[in-house]
């Protein structure tokens, strides 16, 4: 039987972890076939989390190796204000957008790179987010729920009004898992859906007050 643990993160879990991203950035699933450069999409959707609040990430590791994260921050504004002028600018010129032979894929997250800003929409009452990815070997087996719980338990979380989270419309799998940790739907457009969850007992609006 596999040896699996739920840890702080560490900063040698850095490579696997961009991997983990790798794997599960389409739809859930592999989407290596879709970049030019294997490590782009982790440096925008889960590097920075590991460099701007390491001591939120934690990971999950089977017989030794990382498998999956949870990542977040506890301040979307603030978050957002670093990501954009502090460590994408470099990104930026590492990957522009005019560059041939990209998939259609890669093309529109390019765009979104390059966006002035990186902020999405959320109600003020949700500042925190969250992003998990497990590898389909770790999930279905209630490690994501746990991890999901611990991440909401922590110190700089709990005592938050709520978490927001966005998935993309077409992962219906990850839309139903969320909605069953409790997570209702804030905003739905064809492309994301946004989904928060409210802390401290505070009771959040019904899933028909959602905005399209």
């Amino acid at each position: 039987m596999a040896d699996i643990v739920i840890r702080q993160f560490h900063p040698s879990d850095i490579p696997h972890l961009m991997e983990v991203c790798l794997k599960t950035a389409y739809r859930g699933k592999d989407s290596t076939r879709f970049y030019t450069d294997p490590w782009f999409i982790g440096q925008i959707y889960v590097l920075p989390y590991l460099i701007y609040h390491p001591e939120l990430a934690r990971v999950i590791i089977e017989d030794g190796i990382p498998m999956g994260y949870i990542v977040g921050t506890a301040n979307s504004e603030d978050f957002y204000t670093w990501i954009d002028y502090e460590f994408l600018p470099p990104v930026r010129e590492r990957y522009p957008i005019d560059a041939t032979g990209l998939s259609s894929l890669e093309k529109d997250v390019r765009t979104l790179l390059h966006k002035k800003t990186s902020s999405t929409w959320f109600p003020p009452e949700y500042p925190a987010h969250l992003h998990i990815n497990l590898m389909r070997n770790v999930q279905r087996r209630g490690f994501g729920s746990k991890m999901i719980q611990l991440f909401l338990s922590l110190p700089d979380i709990s005592q938050l009004d709520g978490v927001h989270l966005v998935a993309s419309a077409k992962n219906t799998e990850a839309i139903a898992f969320y909605k069953r940790q409790g997570f209702i739907i804030l905003k739905e457009t064809k492309e994301a859906v946004t989904m928060g969850i409210r802390l401290n007992n505070l009771e959040g609006p019904s899933s028909q007050n959602t905005i399209s």
